[in-house]
């Protein structure tokens, strides 16, 4: 027989891989049933004009799967107890169940879909100028360390341990490193004990809502802030107090007194990116001790900060352990390797340990151990270090741009950060109108009123970040970004 398949040469795909993938999905799409039998291993390589081997490797990992099966002196089948779910499931969902009205059972007052946060359009990264917050630039990703260290990770030896249910153990060795190479980075000293691994700093932040929250508790958060952040409190808290910010950072006032929890981005005030100043943080945790509420420190980006005289974390100052701190490796790494750590009192440690638990366990253990490799190896100081060159020049260049070119848009960033917020005093153009102006000639910024309690007072403001171009897309970029505003 004849597979129609197609081998892309330019892929960076394996050919062996690209052959394996190109037969599964015939297979899984129900165009070969099972007992169908495939081409011998000479053919097929003839056919796609690759080596013997390329296919002999490919029909192995398909046996591996369990999608085909070899028979002596007859070749390679599909595998006759393959069993295939019906497509997109339609034949097995009856009339009952699309006639359940789902809203009545739906939580009224709870609707995440409905939450309010920032957007971008699905296809940024298609997109020449993707001046977006928080992303990586792939050229920095270390590919071949992180590559190195997966492959040590996933050894025989440990083949128990990260294939394994671990309960809701972390890997001691990823605690030790975090513990080692990265708090210290903070100016935080601890203990294995006091940090748990989580799912990024999104699922820290659910932990400790749903550990300190309640119909009956109030939490103060910054505004503008992070909106997922406020989406959580909104869920979890009866009260949430908004508090203002300004240039040092959350105003800390008599409005502080009844709260149980402060949110604060002490490093860099998400998003006006106001770093809070030392007697604000001072007088922040005096009235902790005042008036007994506990801090939630989220230090979302303070692994980037690349400036000699930075701010240390909050929990640094901390005497009394009522700083709760909160970080990740998402803005130097990936963000979508999701290792993120809680650092607290080993007491409510023990509660998001068991709290995690319930949620997904633990953090998958390969991931563990090949992020502790990464670490042990030294390659993420490496990282951080080019990181810091780079995002330093880039956050120059950006700086002497809009100080040249948009001096009617008042701006606020600072050395050190990989962010600018920017409002039009005018009002003329708000920001809704500009991102949708700008993303029509490639460049990707974002609308920033979700962050806002009231979305009113974000309409003229938007923001755009430095860590996903490089230096000519960013300098085409923002001279593309001026000329959308000018003819909007």
């Amino acid at each position: 027989m004849i597979l129609r398949i197609d081998i892309d040469r330019t892929s960076p795909v394996g050919l062996r891989d690209q052959v394996h993938a190109e037969i599964s999905q015939v297979i899984l799409d129900g165009i070969l049933p099972p007992g169908s039998k495939l081409p011998s291993v000479r053919l097929l390589a003839g056919q796609l004009d690759v080596s013997v081997n390329t296919v002999l490797g490919a029909y192995a990992r398909l046996l591996e799967d369990e999608l085909i099966e070899s028979r002596h002196r007859s070749g390679y089948f599909v595998h006759s107890n393959l069993r295939l779910a019906p497509p997109n499931g339609s034949d097995v969902v009856s009339e009952v169940h699309q006639s359940v009205d789902l809203e009545k059972h739906l939580n009224t007052k709870v609707r995440p879909s409905r939450n309010k946060s920032i957007k971008r359009p699905e296809n940024w990264r298609d997109c020449p100028y993707p001046l977006v917050c928080g992303q990586i630039d792939v050229a920095h990703f270390p590919l071949t360390e992180w590559r190195e260290c997966t492959r040590l990770a996933m050894n025989r030896h440990d083949l128990s341990i990260w294939t394994g249910d671990n309960f809701y153990r972390d890997s001691e060795e990823l605690l030790d490193q975090i513990r080692k190479r990265i708090l210290p980075l903070r100016g935080i000293f601890t203990f294995s004990e006091n940090i748990l691994v989580t799912m990024g700093s999104q699922q820290s932040l659910y932990i400790v809502a749903s550990l300190l929250g309640g119909a009956d508790k109030t939490v103060a958060f910054e505004d503008p802030g992070y909106p997922e952040a406020r989406n959580i409190f909104e869920r979890l808290f009866g009260n949430v107090q908004f508090i203002e910010v300004d240039d040092e950072g959350l105003i800390v006032d008599e409005r502080l007194m009844g709260v149980d929890l402060v949110y604060v981005t002490a490093n860099r005030q998400f998003p006006t990116t106001a770093s809070m100043s030392a007697a604000r943080r001072n007088l922040l945790l005096q009235k902790a001790d005042e008036y007994d509420f506990l801090i939630l420190e989220d230090d979302y980006d303070g692994e980037l900060n690349y400036r000699k005289d930075i701010n240390l974390a909050l929990q640094r100052q901390d005497k009394s352990g009522r700083v709760i701190y909160i970080g990740s490796m998402s803005k130097s790494l990936a963000p979508g390797l999701r290792i993120g750590f809680l650092v607290a009192d080993p007491r409510l440690i023990t509660e998001a340990r068991a709290l995690r638990g319930l949620m997904i366990r633990h953090a998958p253990m390969i991931l563990q151990n090949t992020a502790a490799l990464f670490l042990r190896f030294g390659h993420y100081d490496a990282l951080l270090s080019r990181l810091h060159a780079s995002l330093e020049q880039r956050w120059i260049l950006a700086h002497e741009i809009l100080k040249q070119d948009f001096q009617d848009f008042q701006i606020s960033s600072s050395l050190g950060g990989t962010n600018f917020m920017m409002t039009d005093p005018s009002q003329t153009r708000t920001a809704k109108q500009i991102v949708a102006c700008a993303l029509s000639d490639g460049v990707v910024i974002e609308e920033i009123s979700s962050c806002y309690h009231d979305p009113g007072d974000g309409t003229y403001s938007f923001r755009f970040g430095i860590s996903c171009v490089d230096d000519a897309a960013l300098e085409e970029g923002l001279g593309k970004l001026r000329r959308a505003i000018n003819e909007g």
